[in-house]
């Protein structure tokens, strides 16, 4: 290489050609150089990948922060739905709550009127008018709860006063179709009288012939004292015989 051509410009050292010992001493200084900026632009390089790679992680990070805003927008409106629906429900709790104390207090009312002592003087009445033998009598006791809620239970009473087990432990079984058909007439004869009439299906389940004649009896008395219109459905033959086949009376045996 003429040296003379690069007529004294400096070199990408900063120096002049003329300043180095030898154009290889030149050479050498600028692939230094070179080396140092290659390093340089390869350190650049790298920078900016990195950054590339931060900048691509960020904006992957920017919508996943967007989804799950997304997610929380969807998440605020499905709370704020349940909220409004907890709040239905809790007023309707509350509503329900008001109706069962209503219904309590209404059911303890008519427990208290109905399930009387009068009902059980009458129950008794009509009960051992058909089971005259029978010691033990079927009886409604009215306990009250904590909360003053009025519940009617069934006991039996022997005939000396003192209280015995459920009728369902005591009676016979033609003894307990005795005590609630009887407890049906007098629920029957203890409340206003809408219609006069009074319909039985099938009355004298597992009663003899004895009880069978008291219960014709009652009923005849019942439907001439009381003016009532008794329907029995499906008498026995004597059933049959003994009570519907008598005149006079508002009976009828279908």
């Amino acid at each position: 290489m003429n040296t003379a051509n690069f007529r004294g410009d400096y070199h990408a050292t900063g120096k002049a050609i003329t300043e180095f010992n030898g154009l290889e001493a030149a050479v050498n200084a600028g692939q230094a150089l070179i080396a140092t900026k290659i390093s340089n632009i390869e350190e650049t390089n790298s920078l900016r990948i990195a950054c590339l790679q931060k900048l691509e992680t960020y904006e992957a990070r920017v919508i996943e922060i967007e989804m799950y805003e997304a997610e929380e927008r969807k998440l605020a409106e499905r709370i704020s739905r349940i909220e409004v629906a907890t709040n239905e429900v809790s007023n309707i709790r509350l509503d329900a709550k008001t109706v069962s104390s209503a219904a309590t207090a209404v059911r303890s009312s008519i427990v208290k009127r109905v399930f009387s002592e009068s009902l059980n003087t009458l129950w008794r009445d009509l009960f051992l008018r058909l089971a005259p033998s029978e010691q033990f009598v079927p009886s409604f006791k009215l306990p009250t709860d904590d909360k003053g809620n009025v519940e009617a239970v069934l006991e039996t009473l022997h005939r000396s006063g003192k209280v015995s087990g459920s009728p369902g432990a005591m009676l016979s079984q033609g003894n307990l179709n005795t005590a609630a058909l009887t407890l049906f007439l007098a629920l029957h004869l203890s409340v206003p009288l809408k219609q006069p009439w009074l319909v039985l299906d099938d009355p004298v389940q597992s009663m003899d012939d004895v009880h069978i004649t008291q219960m014709a009896a009652l009923l005849r008395t019942i439907s001439k004292r009381m003016e009532r219109q008794i329907v029995v459905a499906e008498p026995p033959r004597f059933y049959r015989r003994v009570l519907c086949s008598t005149s006079g009376y508002f009976i009828e045996c279908v």
